[in-house]
C-alpha cells in the first residue's frame, strides 16, 4: 500500500467520523483485560456518564474493539446491572449488501454498569477497512419485568435498538474506530405460528407439511415489502404414543437463516391419497393471507391487526403406526423467530434497513382448520357416486336375495314334506273312492 493511499484512506475515515458525529478510539483490546482497562485507554472516556438506574433495563452499545487474535469485543452500558446480554445482530457488509448474522455474546467482565462481551464464533477480517453494522442487541426475557405476549406465543429474548455503523481501519499497525448512526425499523407487534397442509396417505403412513409464518407490524409505513431476512432455530421432534404412555424426543437445535423476496413462492408436495397441493407467496399482506387461508378463529384474531406476513419455512410431518412401538409423529419444532432485515418502498423511496425485533416462539397447534378432502367435490360428482353405489348394491344384493329365496324354498319344502305326503295319501284315498 502506498503512502498516498494510506493518507487518502485515513482522511476518508476521519471525514466519515466527522459527518456522522461519531467517536474515535485507537486501541486493540485483549480477551483477558477488564472492561474499564479497555475503555479508559481512550483518554476522553468518562465513566460518570454511565450512572446506575435500577429500573432501566435497556442495553446500549458504547464501543467495539478487535483483539490482536482476531476476536471482536462489544462494550455495553447496562444501567440496571441486572442482566447479561445474550446475542447481537451484526452485518460486516453495508448499504445494499446488508446481511445480518445473529451472534451469541460471551460475558467477559463488568464494572458497575459497564460490561464487556466477546462475539462468539466471529473472526475479524484481514481487510484494511472493516465494517460492523449493528442493528440490535438482545437480553433474555424476564418474568415479572417484561410483559408477555397475551396469546399462545412466548418471548425468548428482548430487543434493544443499536443503529450503529462502526468502521475499523488499520494503518501502520494501529487500529482506529469510528461510529456513525444508522436508521433501523422496529417491529411493534408480532405473532408466530404455522399452518398444516395434508399431503396425503402413503404406503408408510400419513404425510403433511407445516408452513411456518410470522405476522407483524412496524413503526414505519410500508407501501411495498420487497425483501426480508429471517432467523429461527429448528430441531427435530418425535411424539410417540405407546399404550397408555406418550412423550417427546428432540434432536439438536440448529440456527437457520432465510432470505425472502416478493417474487418467491412455496408449496407443499400434495399428491397423496386425500391430499392436496397448496401454493402461497413468501411475502403477503395480512389481508391476502386471511383471504387465501382457512384460519382458525384464534389465529385469525391474532393476525388481523398486523400488516405483513412472512411465510419463511416449510417442514415435513410424518405419522406412522407400528404394532410393537406405537404411533410416531415426526415433525420439526421452530422457535426463536426474529426478523433481521427488511427492504421496502414507501412514497416511492426504497429503504434497506436492519430490524429491531425480539426472538419469539409460537405454540404447537396449527393455525388453520384441518383440510377436508371431500369438501371440495362438486355436487354432480356426489350424484354420480351415489348412482354408482346404487348400481353396485343392486349387483351385490340381487344374487344374495336369489340365494336366500332358494334357501327359504328348500327349508319350506322340507318342513312341509310330511304335510304334503299326508295330503297326497288323502288325495289317493279320495281318488280310489271316486273310482
Amino acid at each position: 500500500m502506498t503512502k498516498l493511499f494510506k493518507y487518502w484512506l485515513c482522511a476518508v475515515f476521519m471525514v466519515l467520523c466527522l459527518l456522522g458525529g461519531g467517536s474515535t478510539a485507537a486501541y486493540a483490546a485483549e480477551i483477558y483485560t477488564g472492561v474499564l482497562e479497555d475503555l479508559t485507554t481512550d483518554s476522553s472516556f468518562d465513566v460518570s456518564a454511565y450512572p446506575e438506574k435500577a429500573d432501566d433495563y435497556t442495553l446500549s452499545v458504547i464501543q467495539i474493539a478487535e483483539s490482536s487474535g482476531g476476536e471482536l469485543f462489544v462494550y455495553v452500558y447496562q444501567p440496571s446491572k441486572r442482566f447479561k446480554a445474550s446475542s447481537i445482530n451484526i452485518s460486516t457488509a453495508i448499504n445494499d449488501n446488508l446481511k445480518y448474522i445473529n451472534y451469541d455474546l460471551v460475558f467477559l467482565s463488568s464494572s458497575e454498569t459497564l460490561y464487556k462481551y466477546k462475539v462468539s464464533d466471529f473472526t475479524v477480517k484481514n481487510d484494511v477497512v472493516r465494517y460492523y453494522d449493528i442493528s440490535n442487541i438482545y437480553r433474555p426475557w424476564v418474568e415479572g419485568i417484561d410483559p408477555d405476549t397475551g396469546n399462545d406465543n412466548t418471548v425468548n429474548e428482548v430487543p434493544n435498538a443499536v443503529g450503529q455503523l462502526w468502521t475499523a481501519v488499520t494503518l501502520n499497525g494501529e487500529v482506529s474506530y469510528g461510529m456513525t448512526g444508522t436508521e433501523t425499523i422496529e417491529v411493534t407487534d408480532k405473532y408466530v405460528d404455522f399452518l398444516r397442509y395434508r399431503d396425503g396417505v402413503g404406503v408408510s403412513g400419513v404425510d403433511q407439511t407445516d408452513s411456518h409464518y410470522v405476522a407483524f407490524s412496524t413503526d414505519k409505513d410500508i407501501d411495498r415489502l420487497m425483501e426480508a431476512d429471517v432467523y429461527y432455530v429448528a430441531r427435530s421432534s418425535r411424539f410417540t404414543i405407546h399404550g397408555a404412555s406418550s412423550g417427546y424426543e428432540y434432536g439438536e437445535p440448529e440456527e437457520k437463516y432465510v432470505y425472502l423476496t416478493a417474487d418467491d413462492s412455496a408449496s407443499n408436495p400434495g399428491g397423496g391419497i386425500f391430499g392436496h397441493k397448496f401454493t402461497w407467496e413468501r411475502i403477503q399482506s395480512v389481508d391476502e393471507f386471511i383471504e387465501t387461508e382457512d384460519l382458525t378463529d384464534e389465529a385469525a384474531a391474532q393476525v388481523k391487526n398486523k400488516e405483513w406476513v412472512l411465510r419463511f419455512a416449510e417442514t415435513p410431518v410424518h405419522t406412522d403406526t407400528d404394532m410393537f412401538t406405537g404411533t410416531h409423529i415426526d415433525s420439526t419444532e421452530v422457535t426463536e423467530v426474529t426478523i433481521l432485515r427488511l427492504k421496502f418502498e414507501t412514497d416511492g423511496v426504497v429503504y434497506n434497513l436492519g430490524v429491531v425485533d425480539n426472538k419469539q416462539s409460537g405454540d404447537d397447534v396449527p393455525g388453520n382448520n384441518p383440510y377436508n378432502p371431500l369438501g371440495s367435490i362438486p355436487w354432480w360428482v356426489w350424484a354420480l357416486i351415489a348412482l354408482a353405489c346404487l348400481i353396485l348394491i343392486a349387483v351385490i344384493v340381487n344374487p344374495v336375495a336369489s340365494l336366500l329365496l332358494l334357501i327359504l324354498k328348500g327349508v319350506w319344502w322340507i318342513v312341509s314334506a310330511p304335510f304334503r305326503f299326508i295330503g297326497w295319501i288323502v288325495r289317493k284315498i279320495k281318488d280310489g273312492k271316486d273310482g
